[in-house]
């Protein structure tokens, strides 16, 4: 039973994948030079991006942990320049992991596609 989850979970990220380079243009080696720039131990795209259903009015939800905390200028900063490294006309919502809603947690960590994660 167990590798049958992990089957339908391997293809479940798959297909999230796939719709992410279908509605982005994400390049892995730039959001990684981007994250090393701005301190961001990962970053991760969840939501509707992930799935069929994006659309020209959907959002870019994007959740991010950062090393150290950022003032609120720094963080206007970091989703500028990530807005413009996506060269994307949608709106971004940058989560950071703190601000992450407990009640959603659950539900968004389960779903997210990791384009960049520091190295150990």
């Amino acid at each position: 039973m167990k590798l049958t989850l992990l089957s339908l979970n391997d293809l479940a990220q798959k297909k999230a994948r796939q719709q992410l380079q279908k509605h982005l243009d994400v390049d892995r080696n730039k959001i990684k030079k981007f994250c090393q720039k701005y301190s961001i131990r990962s970053l991760a795209f969840f939501g509707s991006v992930l799935r069929d259903d994006f659309r020209k009015e959907s959002d870019i939800d994007v959740l991010v942990d950062f090393e150290k905390p950022l003032t609120f200028f720094e963080l206007a900063n970091v989703e500028v320049e990530l807005q413009k490294l996506l060269k994307s006309s949608h709106a971004l919502h940058l989560v950071t992991l703190p601000s992450l809603s407990p009640v959603l947690a659950d539900e968004i960590l389960s779903q997210l596609e990791i384009v960049y994660e520091q190295a150990a």
